[in-house]
């Protein structure tokens, strides 16, 4: 449950939790193969990944869904959004949150055989998975991750996770 003045924060909060995964962080900036045995990065890098004020270019972690026309440079993105709501009354509601993980086809794959959205998805719930998100209550990942293919240039997965209030 959430009320709904403070729906927005949810995505901050989460957001927050993320933010501290170098691993995770580094297949969104760096497009190479090797983008996990990259220099971790600095603060000022993290925040251009989110940043609306960073050149739209750099940005890899949005709180939209995907722009299905979208066949920019090839890159990597995590997009975390409300799917849907729906209102109890005028203070609370039902929340659905959604994570795409959007990866270009040309930059699958990783070094050591590893695939760029697979090693993304391991993050996530390294990071969220059973965490208490505040606000929100305790994220859990137990349904099911569908591959999605979103145009010819990019595909990825969806990733819906179930709130447990504590």
């Amino acid at each position: 449950m959430y009320t709904l003045d403070n729906v927005d924060r949810v995505i901050e909060n989460i957001l927050i939790k993320l933010i501290d995964n170098q691993n995770l962080l580094k297949c969104l900036k760096y497009p190479s193969p090797d983008a996990l045995s990259k220099p971790d990065l600095t603060q000022d890098e993290i925040n251009v990944l989110f940043d609306y004020d960073s050149d739209p270019r750099d940005i890899r972690i949005s709180f939209t869904p995907f722009n299905l026309t979208t066949v920019e440079e090839a890159k990597s993105e995590l997009r975390i959004f409300i799917r849907d709501f729906e209102p109890e009354n005028i203070h609370i509601a039902n929340v659905n949150i959604a994570f795409q993980v959007i990866v270009s086809n040309r930059i699958w794959r990783l070094d050591e055989g590893k695939q760029r959205p697979l090693v993304i998805i391991q993050e996530l719930l390294k990071s969220l998975n059973g965490v208490d998100i505040e606000l929100v209550g305790n994220l859990y990942f137990n349904s099911r991750i569908r591959i999605v293919n979103y145009n010819a240039y990019f595909s990825g997965y969806e990733l819906y996770p179930n709130v447990r209030s504590i």
